[in-house]
């Protein structure tokens, strides 16, 4: 999401790439960017989300865990 006064809100939105989920983020923040007309020194902070380890738990997939409290 790209927020700029009197500026339209521009946001982007990828498949996850469980491979390396960097990759999606990078693209994304390119994608607006470029629709933006900006460079990344023009950002003064990232904000990115991912349903990786959403997904991984709806689809049983990934490292068996356990959490042991006392």
């Amino acid at each position: 999401m790209l927020e700029r006064p009197g500026a339209p809100l521009l946001t982007a939105k990828l498949l996850t790439t469980p491979a390396s989920p960097g990759e999606a983020v990078l693209a994304g923040i390119e994608q607006v960017l470029r629709r933006a007309g900006l460079s990344p020194s023009d950002l003064g902070l990232v904000i990115h989300g991912t349903t990786l380890a959403t997904n991984a738990l709806i689809q049983r997939r990934g490292a068996v865990t356990a959490l042991l409290t006392t």
